[in-house]
């Protein structure tokens, strides 16, 4: 049952004899079905339809998945090639826009150069804007003017953060002079829509919501609060919650549970927010090359605030289906909504500790389910569709290869020692790396706990990151192995190096040390399951 309080006189009741004013509605949805509650749109159905004037032409409104490089490069924003490569990537998958945030305006200039080069690849640009540049009209409508004119597709804002009238006022005001100059819109930093959207078709998605650029530097959103979004937030209009897409692991969730919030979040934009690097080896990146854009049809097929959800989305024929869960469990899914004849299933799930995915394929039809065992913080994603999807990534073998265990730097089992400390890296897997470690004898890493079954000679990976020639020693049961020449490039992105070494049946530790000199900064390391 959905129940609202409508403006007054909604309901034929005439206004008061001394003024002539209108109140706000307020609405509240109450429903024994928490699929209605998900996927109500009394929200947006409250909203006065659009300007016909205004909205006469509504060609250049385009819901899209964004290249977003702040989240991962936030310090290349003013970098014009940096921006280039991103549309090349986009390009390359079929991505429909880059967004340029914070400080791109110190190549401003050159936009027009940027969006022809990204409009003749097929590629659309968002830019960033900050509330404070929009407050005075004519200051507004010349910089919309002039973003128009140099090929901008669409804007994002930023810096709201009040509900005060004045500020509402620019927002209103930025939504309308946006469609002025055929311009979409993201409004971030700012309250939470009240299905705005309906009036202002050219607004795609609101951010108001701890999304995932708030992981930079804390736990926080956590897999409940994660899990509390398509119950609350969501339910008022389309939620910029910005998925990384992979793991997270300064929250505990999975690669799919990452993978899975682009189903289960709707958005008109879809930004997506790891570096175009670190997807290129992605396993989940031919799941993100089809990810559909806007939505034909939704079902919540079960779930509960705080614990679990899991989604299924259409987008003409083909079906997607997002699941996230806080606790392990194993957990059925019907696939009764699919229509007649059989399908291909692509499922994108978890390997055994959720730091990346495994894909599956194989034929469905409605009368089947899916049987899948999650994680803690684990989920899958899955498109399935009559169409052949290419589910290969060239290089995510060695990411994602099911031959091998992998093991976090950041994991509590390990031991650090000395100098060596914990330190965030958005391009490592779980968002963390240790640095620190050796210039000094006492400075360590040990990975602890590395089971095998039987005494033998096994490949060790070791993801790195360092701008110059390194070197590390390793220290495996006592015997002390070497590996030189580490060199990734820069400090912010991984590569990958492999060694022998020889194991003991059962646990064993190995020891990251460098007496003499730093060691490269430890991302993580795999060791192969079974002996050479």
């Amino acid at each position: 049952m959905e129940i609202s309080r409508a403006p007054h006189g909604a309901r034929g009741l005439k206004s008061p004899p001394v003024c002539i004013c209108s109140t706000p509605w307020r609405v509240a949805i109450i429903s024994s079905d928490l699929g209605k509650l998900a996927l109500s749109t009394i929200v947006t159905d409250l909203n006065p339809d659009p300007d016909p004037e205004l909205y006469a032409d509504t060609s250049y409104i385009k819901p899209g998945r964004v290249a977003w490089s702040w989240w991962a490069e936030e310090g290349e924003q003013g970098n014009y090639d940096k921006h280039k490569e991103y549309v090349d990537f986009a390009a390359e998958n079929g991505w429909e826009y880059v967004c340029l945030d914070a400080n791109w305006r110190q190549f401003e200039p050159r936009i027009g150069e940027l969006c022809k080069y990204a409009k003749d690849k097929g590629v659309g640009i968002f830019v960033w804007v900050n509330y404070l540049d929009m407050v005075d009209d004519a200051e507004m409508d010349a910089l919309f003017s002039a973003w128009s004119e140099a090929g901008v597709a669409g804007l994002k804002t930023d810096y709201f953060e009040s509900d005060a009238q004045n500020v509402l006022e620019v927002m209103r005001k930025a939504a309308e002079c946006a469609a002025k100059h055929k311009l979409m819109i993201l409004f971030h930093g700012c309250v939470i829509p009240c299905g705005e959207a309906r009036t202002y078709p050219n607004v795609l998605t609101t951010e108001a919501v701890q999304g995932e650029e708030n992981h930079k530097w804390s736990s926080v959103p956590t897999v409940t609060n994660c899990l509390l979004y398509p119950f609350v937030r969501n339910v008022c209009g389309s939620m910029d919650y910005t998925p990384v897409a992979s793991r997270i692991g300064v929250n505990g969730s999975s690669a799919a549970f990452g993978l899975a919030m682009t189903v289960v979040y709707e958005s008109g934009l879809q930004h997506l927010a790891n570096a175009a690097s670190v997807y290129k080896t992605y396993a989940g990146l031919p799941f993100l090359n089809n990810l559909a854009v806007k939505w034909d049809e939704s079902i919540l097929i079960d779930g509960y605030p705080g614990e679990y959800v899991r989604m299924a989305r259409r987008a003409g024929e083909d079906w997607y289906v997002g699941a996230m869960t806080k606790y392990a469990a194993e957990v059925g899914v019907s696939l009764d909504f699919l229509g007649e004849g059989e399908y291909n299933a692509y499922i994108f799930r978890d390997n055994e500790d959720g730091s990346g995915l495994i894909v599956e394929e194989r034929k469905v039809t409605s009368a089947d389910s899916f049987l899948d065992t999650m994680v803690d913080g684990g989920g899958f994603a899955a498109i399935i569709t009559k169409r052949t999807i290419d589910t290969a990534v060239e290089g995510a073998e060695e990411y994602n290869d099911p031959d091998f265990i992998y093991y976090e730097a950041e994991s509590g089992a390990n031991t650090l020692s000395g100098a060596a400390v914990l330190q965030t890296s958005a391009f490592c897997s779980g968002m963390q790396k240790v640095g620190y470690v050796g210039n000094g004898a006492g400075n360590t890493l040990t990975f602890n706990g590395i089971a095998v079954d039987k005494d033998g000679e096994y490949t060790l990976r070791l993801w790195y990151c360092c701008g110059e020639n390194r070197t590390v020693t390793l220290t495996v049961n006592g015997e002390v192995y070497e590996m030189t020449g580490l060199n990734s490039g820069d400090y912010v992105h991984t590569a990958m190096a492999e060694i022998k070494v020889t194991l003991a049946a059962g646990e064993n530790s190995i020891t990251f040390s460098n007496p003499g000199y730093y060691a490269p900064d430890i991302d993580r390391i795999a060791i192969s399951k079974s002996a050479s």
